[in-house]
């Protein structure tokens, strides 16, 4: 019985992370990988106002829609909770890493592959995503905004399992900063930190959320990190292996053939710019998306 207990206890805990980190989920579920890579901490995470105030200050909100603000103001204005997740500095090559950002079903395919997450991502428009973490919580997700240094997704979640007895809704806003330099030894470093903004419309609930908030917040965390090393263990052997890896985008399973096909340019792509360029510091640029949110944004080649 004592055994019983304990699983239905951690079960329920589960549930819990499941529905208030669901929103992220094609960001945050993963964990377990291989340590070849690594990504080294800058920064520790912040949950205070100010943090909060200067992450909503940076949000460009007037190069996005009017449809774009009216969903993402009421959830950056009075989030239910609010995180930055430490920012995290790993070795990636810049394209590559602005890639998996807008096309992170690539990420989760390899996860698949390798039986470790039950996560589902399926590209339904081309900034849109439906996700489903296997627990209980599904997920729309857009990219509403992209440039090389900042990505700004909206997530619309539903939570329905044991932890409640009626069905929860809330939205989510993530904001990606990227920056792009070389270390001294002309590596491509990649230093990125992950704003989540989430609000949960059901009565009662905002009190549960931020009473747990510090154990999924550590959980949060965590999987940041491991996604940021699993990113950077991608670039690695796209690297050292870009036949192979060219090969693998040619069975990533739920992943669009443009899809695949475009991750198989990106790699040939950014093997050929290492091998070429010269060692000087420099920050490196992405393309620019225009997502269906925001205003047109200035293109870089």
């Amino acid at each position: 019985m004592r055994q019983e207990n304990s699983t239905s206890g951690a079960s329920l805990e589960r549930s819990r992370r499941h529905w208030l980190g669901g929103a992220a989920a094609a960001f945050l579920s993963a964990g377990g990988w291989s340590r070849t890579a690594h990504a080294v901490r800058v920064s520790e995470p912040e949950t205070s106002k100010r943090v909060r105030d200067e992450s909503a200050a940076l949000i460009p909100f007037q190069k996005l829609t009017p449809a774009a603000r009216g969903k993402m103001l009421p959830v950056v204005q009075k989030p239910t909770l609010f995180r930055r997740m430490p920012t995290e500095q790993i070795a990636c090559h810049p394209a590559l890493f602005t890639f998996l950002v807008r096309y992170p079903e690539v990420v989760v395919s390899m996860w698949r592959m390798m039986d470790a997450t039950k996560l589902s991502v399926k590209r339904i428009g081309q900034y849109l995503l439906d996700s489903n973490d296997g627990a209980g919580t599904t997920t729309q997700v857009e990219l509403v905004y992209g440039t090389s240094n900042m990505h700004l997704l909206y997530a619309d979640g539903t939570y329905s399992g044991p932890l409640f007895r009626r069905e929860l809704q809330g939205q989510c806003v993530l904001v990606v900063h990227s920056d792009f330099q070389k270390n001294n030894r002309g590596e491509d470093i990649v230093t990125c930190t992950l704003d989540v903004f989430i609000a949960v419309k059901n009565a009662g609930v905002d009190l549960m959320a931020r009473t747990i908030h510090p154990l999924i917040g550590k959980t949060a965390d965590h999987n940041f990190a491991e996604s940021a090393r699993f990113v950077s263990q991608i670039s690695e052997q796209a690297a050292k292996n870009p036949a192979g890896m060219q090969r693998l985008s040619e069975r990533l399973p739920h992943v669009a053939p443009e899809v695949r096909r475009k991750f198989a340019e990106q790699v040939r792509d950014s093997v050929a710019e290492t091998q070429t360029a010269p060692a000087t510091t420099e920050s490196a640029a992405a393309t620019a998306a225009t997502p269906r949110g925001a205003a047109p944004v200035a293109q870089r080649r």
